[in-house]
C-alpha cells in the first residue's frame, strides 16, 4: 500500500500520483478525494498494466466526483437500511458519521463505494455494506461484504 496526496487528480496518465504498474504491485493505493483518504482498489480479475491502465480515466472521474458520490452513496445506504420510523436526528447523525473508506473500480467500469468501518450497532461484526454505482455514476444497490 502506498499513499501519495495530490487529490485524486492523477499525474502522467496515473492516478492519484500512482502508475498503473503501481497499482499492480501494490493491488491498493491510498489516494485522497473530497478531503478524504479512500482506499482505491480494482476489481479485474489478474490486474495487468494493461487493464489497469484502461480503467485509470474512469477512475480519476470517480475520483473527481467523489464529494457528491460519497454524499449520494451514504444517503443511499440510509434509504436501503431504514424503515421510516427513524427520528430525523438519528437519520442525520447516520450521515454525518458514515463515510466510505474503499472505492473499488471493475473491469466494466461499475465500482462500489465500501462502509468497512460503519457506525457500531448497524451490522454484525466482520461484515459491511457497499453501494454499488453504475458505469455512468447512478447508484444501483447495496450489497453486504464479509
Amino acid at each position: 500500500m502506498h499513499d501519495r496526496d495530490d487529490q485524486g487528480t492523477g499525474r502522467g496518465g496515473g492516478v492519484g500520483g500512482f502508475t498503473a504498474e503501481d497499482v499492480v504491485r501494490a493491488r491498493y493505493v491510498l489516494v485522497h478525494a473530497a478531503d478524504q483518504e479512500i482506499s482505491l482498489s480494482f476489481d479485474v480479475g489478474e490486474p495487468t498494466a494493461e487493464t489497469i491502465g484502461a480503467l485509470l480515466p474512469h477512475a480519476r472521474a470517480v475520483l473527481a466526483a467523489f464529494g457528491g458520490l460519497r454524499d449520494e452513496a451514504v444517503a443511499f445506504l440510509w434509504e436501503w437500511g431504514a424503515d421510516g420510523t427513524e427520528p430525523a436526528a438519528e437519520r442525520a447523525r447516520f450521515l454525518a458519521e458514515n463515510a466510505p473508506t474503499s472505492l473499488v473500480v471493475d473491469a466494466s467500469g461499475e465500482f462500489a463505494l465500501h462502509y468497512e468501518e460503519i457506525g457500531e450497532g448497524h451490522f454484525l461484526d466482520g461484515y459491511w455494506p457497499a453501494v454499488r454505482f453504475t458505469a455512468d455514476l447512478t447508484p444501483l444497490e447495496v450489497t453486504v461484504e464479509a
